[in-house]
Formats: structure tokens, sequence, C-alpha cells
């Protein structure tokens, strides 16, 4: 019997019915400046379904990205956005324009829960890292903590003077800037390495048009119509999403 014990297990191992590859695809959120808000009206759509893949992000995509692998609600990402940037408001359109770095990283230090490392081990987000005189594209992954995820958030999203005054950030030592820059003739070969698969562009302008609601994608709407605004291009990145969730058959 010890003999014959092995061959059942086999026998009922061979007649057990394959299990079923997921269909659910990778996801790629570029970059887009304030439309990182109907970025953010996909996220809550998707955390509904049962999607599991991977997903990459570059500049603001990065940050949905982030938001999105680590559970994050996006109702309390929006609000704690509007409370911590409500002093750099008053200052006009562009009142945000090299002062929102820090901005940015009080407000993912506040929401990331302390496993986004572990919940993070398939996000790749793309930055640009300085080599002598010249920069090349990289891949963050395989990050070792909070702290370093965040700190590839923000090396992914470093526009050059726009986020803090400073041509660029630090990231492993190094000299980084916004993943999203000179991307667009590069950007599926950059995508695709990274996330070894083919992949679903999370891409507002696939809904909204390349213009878009909004003038451009870092001068802000008035204070009055900015909450209105967040709220209307949120609810349309969700219907975006709906739509490619129907698809999964979710």
């Amino acid at each position: 019997m010890p003999r014959i014990a092995p061959l059942l297990v086999a026998s009922a191992a061979a007649l057990a019915p394959p299990t079923t590859p997921s269909t659910r695809p990778a996801l790629y959120f570029p970059g887009g400046g304030l439309y990182y808000w109907w970025q953010a009206g996909v996220v809550q759509r998707l955390q509904q379904s049962d999607h599991a893949g991977p997903v990459c992000g570059a500049s603001a995509g990065a940050l949905a990205a982030t938001l999105y692998k680590c559970g994050v609600d996006m109702n309390a990402a929006r609000d704690l956005a509007l409370e911590l940037s409500t002093p750099l408001l008053e200052r006009g359109a562009l009142g945000l324009i090299g002062r929102w770095g820090p901005v940015v990283r009080t407000w993912l230090e506040e929401l990331l829960p302390m496993d986004a490392s572990e919940r993070c081990s398939d996000l790749k987000l793309l930055y640009l890292r300085r080599h002598r005189v010249y920069y090349r594209r990289k891949v963050a992954e395989e990050f070792i903590s909070r702290a370093d995820v965040i700190d590839a958030c923000l090396a992914s999203c470093h526009v050059p003077f726009v986020l803090d005054g400073r041509p660029e950030t630090r990231y492993l030592g190094r000299g980084a800037v916004d993943g999203s820059l000179f991307l667009p003739r590069r950007e599926r070969r950059a995508v695709v390495k990274a996330l070894g698969s083919d992949y679903v562009r999370v891409d507002w302008k696939a809904d909204l048009g390349r213009r878009g609601p909004a003038p451009d994608g870092f001068v802000l709407p008035s204070k009055a119509e900015l909450r209105p605004w967040i709220d209307r291009v949120g609810r349309r990145g969700y219907a975006w999403a709906d739509g490619l969730v129907e698809g999964w058959g979710d």
C-alpha cells in the first residue's frame, strides 16, 4: 500500500481540471498632471474588481498605480490632497508649481500602509536616472520598504523645477527625474520591457480627448471649481474603467 499511495495521488492530480490562466491584463498608468484625478476614478472602480495583475506607472500615473496596489481609499486620498493643498491654493492657479513636492511626500506618508512594499511586489515605476551628462530610463521595482516605495514615486513624478523647484531629485543615490519625459516615441517598448507583457493603457486621452476639460495638466482650475472638477473627472474615469471591467466578465 505505501507504494500505491503515490500513484493514487499522481493519478488524482492528472485528472484534476486545469487551472484557468488569468484573463486580467497588465495595466499601465501614464503621466498626465492633474488628470491623475481621472486615473483616481479608474482606480476606485478597479478596486471593486478582482484584477490582480502587474501594474506599471510613470509620473502622475505612478501615484495612481501605487495607491491602487496599496488598496488606498481614494475618497480619503482626495480629501487629504485637498486639505494639504489648501494653503498653496490661495496662491492661485499656479500655486502648486515648485511647491507641491513636499505636499506629495506628506500625502503618501499619510496614505500608504506599513506593508506597502509587500503590496507593491508586482508594481513597476518608470523614472529617468542620471548617468554622467545624460539620463537612462530605469524601472523601480522589488521595493525593500515603504520608504522605498515613496521615494520611487517621487522620482517617477519629479518634473524638473515644477515639483519642488529643483532640476532633479535623488533616488538610490543618483539624480532622477520624471519617468514620462521623452517617453512618447519609446513608451510601448519601455512599458512592455518593464511588465514583460502587453498591457492596457489607462489614459485619460482615450476618454476625454487630447485636451480634456482643463487647459493644462499643471494649471489648476479656480479654487471654487477645483473640487467639482475633481469629482466630475473622477466619475468619467470610473465609467471608463467600468467598461473595461465589464469586458473581463466581472
